[in-house]
């Protein structure tokens, strides 16, 4: 079920503070009954309130409390009646001036008024009250809002882990791609020299010598060299020779008059095969074919104890 953030960011906190009406509980229980990780999140912030009324009551001030007992004490004495002030006496006439009655309470005229007393500490009282319930109230959003941004972080944490996974895989595909890739390049290139090579046999008069290992050292290393009368073109189909190591190269030869004189080097893949072309190899003009490991460039003679693969050609 899709996430609805206003039910989750704006009605959940106040679910779990029992503060909603019918109509937006009604709502909230609708919405996580067919949601089970939104049913989680509410019953978490939930367990966030009830942690924070068990963990942390709001003591009242001793100072308050003692303000409202002696508000209680001086509304419990009852209040004397205004004693009314001496007049003076006519003079000449003698009359003695009363003297001023004593408070039914023993305290005289001196004692504070009650009702001042009560009404400032009624106050104050009140306005402490609510101070320290709405202070209760930010902690506790505080706390609700310092719930949701860990959430937000736990997801985001999470949401990095998968795009780090992601790109991880990714590269792992395109390695694998451009590896492909190169596979298939080799394969074209195999693929058309060996087209090229049958289209050579196809051709009327087309004369396939076999050549072989000349030292013993190598006894899997064959090669074949296929010539075309007619165009006076020859190719070279060599396998199972030695991987080249770096700086080195394979060059053919054709033996004429006991003379080597290059045809040109090439290179074979990992498996020992390779095609080379030789444009001058018409027939009659030699009587041996043979292959070298020579340094990267070839060289002007083969070098001694390089020869890999050796024939002789009849015409």
């Amino acid at each position: 079920m899709e996430r609805n953030d206003r039910i989750e960011e704006e009605l959940f906190p106040f679910y779990a503070l029992d503060a909603l009406t019918d109509e937006e509980r009604a709502e909230v229980e609708s919405y996580v009954a067919g949601n089970p990780a939104a049913r989680a999140r509410l019953d978490e912030a939930m367990s966030a309130v009830a942690e924070f009324v068990t963990a942390a009551p709001l003591t009242p001030d001793p100072a308050v409390k003692a303000r409202l007992m002696a508000r209680i004490e001086d509304e419990a004495v009852p209040q004397s009646p205004a004693t009314p002030s001496p007049q003076p006496s006519p003079i000449g006439r003698g009359s003695a001036t009363p003297s001023p009655q004593p408070s039914p309470t023993g305290r005289g005229s001196t004692r504070p008024s009650a009702t001042g007393r009560g009404s400032a500490s009624r106050g104050f009282s009140l306005r402490d009250f609510f101070f320290g319930r709405a202070l209760g109230f930010a902690v506790l959003l505080l706390l609700l809002g310092g719930f949701g941004l860990w959430r937000l972080a736990q997801q985001s944490s999470a949401l990095r882990a998968q795009v780090t996974e992601l790109q991880s895989t990714t590269a792992a595909l395109r390695a694998t791609l451009e590896a492909t890739q190169g596979e298939n390049q080799v394969l074209r290139r195999e693929l058309a020299a060996r087209d090229e090579t049958l289209a050579q046999l196809r051709q009327p008069g087309a004369i396939t010598i076999a050549i072989g290992d000349a030292t013993g050292e190598h006894p899997a290393a064959v090669g074949t060299l296929t010539m075309n009368p007619t165009t006076g073109q020859a190719a070279l189909d060599v396998a199972n020779l030695p991987p080249l190591h770096e700086g080195t190269t394979y060059q053919a030869w054709m033996i004429v008059g006991g003379v080597p004189v290059s045809a040109g080097t090439f290179a074979v893949d990992a498996a020992g095969q390779g095609h080379h072309v030789m444009p001058q190899a018409t027939l009659g003009t030699f009587e041996a074919i043979g292959v070298s490991l020579e340094p990267s460039g070839g060289s002007e003679q083969p070098t001694p104890g390089k020869i890999v693969l050796l024939g002789g050609v009849t015409s």
